[in-house]
């Protein structure tokens, strides 16, 4: 509990520490003008909901050892390795091909029984043999998409909330590196550090500016 409660009073420091400034750089404290009052709002709302969403308890807190690593590449190959039939389309093809949802499989079952059972009124073109391994094979992959797109979900959940949290912590060490005062050999680092929000200052003013 204790290392909770610490955690939430860091993030505390840290994103009211950014807020202020924020809203220095910004000239938000005093707008003069209607126009960057309305600005103003804006990036106020969009800075409240990041303090609101980062006052959130730790989400994640977990390893991933270099063994376990190499095993899930391994079980990713794998599967690339048993699916050696995936073909990959482009944005043209994605956007413009005739798709099959749920509601069209039992249509396209129901269209294969017809052609097995009447080839006669058929071109003889038509391979109903084709027709029939293109919906097995989407009946078979369909299950593994499924689980894919979960796990790609979970993944890309994890790997947003570790990241996150990893940077609420730099800027935590950030701003208390900044408040200790000048310590030998430190100010270097804070001023290459310090950059990064000097940029994100200039770009936000020119948002500002644009709207």
């Amino acid at each position: 509990m204790k290392d909770i409660n610490t955690r939430s009073n860091l993030l505390v420091i840290v994103l009211v520490s950014d807020f202020i400034h924020l809203l220095k750089d910004n000239d938000l404290l005093f707008p003069k003008k209607n126009s960057d009052r309305t600005a103003s709002l804006g990036i106020l709302k969009s800075t409240m909901y990041k303090f609101v969403v980062n006052m959130a308890e730790n989400r994640i807190s977990a390893k991933l050892s270099a063994a376990d690593k190499d095993a899930v590449m391994q079980a990713i190959a794998t599967i690339k390795e048993k699916l050696p039939f995936l073909i990959d389309l482009t944005t043209e093809d994605r956007r413009t091909i005739v798709k099959m949802g749920d509601k069209s499989r039992a249509f396209v079952s129901k269209a294969l029984e017809v052609a097995t059972q009447n080839p006669d009124f058929l071109p003889r073109s038509f391979d109903v043999e084709e027709m029939r391994r293109d919906l097995a094979l989407y009946e078979a992959l369909y299950p593994v998409l499924l689980s894919l797109t979960q796990l790609q979900e979970l993944v890309d959940d994890t790997c947003m909330a570790s990241g996150s949290e990893a940077y609420t912590a730099a800027l935590a060490v950030y701003n208390y590196a900044k408040a200790s005062g000048d310590v030998a050999g430190l100010n270097s680092v804070i001023d290459e550090m310090g950059r990064r929000f000097t940029r994100r200052t200039k770009k936000k003013k020119t948002e500002v500016v644009a709207g």
